[in-house]
């Protein structure tokens, strides 16, 4: 009991500081010799990108809870999920509870824009083009924002001063102050008919295809790696803005109401990252035993290729 306990206070010791774990990952690409393998090399850049994930989802739960202080909104059975949720319409639709009232999240009509991120995100694209160069830094933050995209359809609206901004309040006129979010949609005319009317089913179906494509099964029932999801979606015409799309169609999910406009959002769920799910919780030790299974498996598969290669030239 005694030994588990101070592991999970290792656990728990080395989450409070992404910096830690970023320096880890620093350090393997010298000591795993990452530069000498592309699968493994893959991994390591999969790595970085659900760091930057985790931390980036870490941040907004804490920016909720310091919100949620000052106006006290979400229900407790969400202070329970301890930001355990995937960020869309469905995971969040009660979450939220107004004058005793269960609800969603208060939408608003601005995007995200071009917001700086955290300094963890800027480490991480030098420490690429350190290694890397610059190209392949620009290739990956491109793919980070893609994945951004794929696994968050509803998103914090901010400011220069806080990471969510809140509605106005008024105690005479009972205005409590709301968490502004803003929905975002995937709107290709080849893929939905525009103007969007209703709530959209678009990612649903595409996701659903290219589960089917990669998995033989269309269900939600197994993460993604980083690589393998960004080229599925591209398999269903979801590229790359800026890279491979000239057009954006990621756009803030609204539509024209009676009194003004009216949020929409996509029905379903976005994707899992099968990565993010197993770095969560873990220690620097679990972390560091993870990238070695990741290079002995990778060795392995190596050999196993190596030795089907002679027999068939034999």
């Amino acid at each position: 009991m005694h030994e588990e306990y101070k592991r999970r206070w290792r656990a728990v010791k080395d989450l409070r500081d992404v910096y830690v774990r970023f320096n880890q990952a620093e350090s393997w690409y010298d000591r795993y010799n990452v530069q000498q393998s592309l699968p493994l090399l893959a991994k390591w850049l999969e790595y970085l990108h659900v760091l930057n994930l985790e931390q980036f989802d870490t941040d907004v739960w804490k920016a909720m809870l310091k919100s949620n202080k000052r106006s006290p909104e979400l229900t407790p059975e969400a202070i329970q999920q301890k930001g355990e949720i995937r960020f869309c319409f469905h995971d969040m639709k009660n979450m939220f509870s107004v004058d005793h009232s269960i609800g969603s999240p208060h939408f608003e009509r601005p995007g995200w824009g071009n917001r700086p991120y955290r300094a963890i995100l800027q480490k991480s694209f030098e420490l690429i083009e350190r290694r890397l160069g610059y190209r392949k830094a620009e290739e990956w933050l491109d793919e980070f924002f893609q994945l951004i995209r794929l696994t968050h359809w509803v998103l914090p609206y901010p400011s220069n001063a806080s990471f969510i901004m809140s509605t106005k309040t008024n105690r005479n006129q009972g205005l409590k102050g709301r968490m502004m979010w803003f929905s975002v949609v995937y709107a290709n005319p080849e893929k939905v008919a525009l103007p969007i009317r209703s709530h959209p089913r678009t990612l649903y179906d595409i996701l659903w295809n290219a589960r089917r494509e990669a998995f033989g099964d269309g269900r939600d029932q197994q993460g993604w790696s980083t690589v393998q999801l960004i080229s599925a979606c591209r398999a269903q015409g979801v590229k790359i803005y800026g890279r491979e799309e000239a057009e954006e169609y990621w756009v803030v999910g609204r539509t024209a109401g009676l009194k003004g406009f009216k949020p929409v959002w996509e029905r379903t769920r976005p994707a899992r990252l099968e990565m993010l799910e197993q770095i969560k919780g873990k220690s620097l030790d679990e972390l560091e035993d993870l990238m070695g299974r990741f290079g002995r498996d990778l060795i392995g598969n190596d050999i196993q290729d190596a030795v089907e290669d002679i027999r068939a030239s034999l």
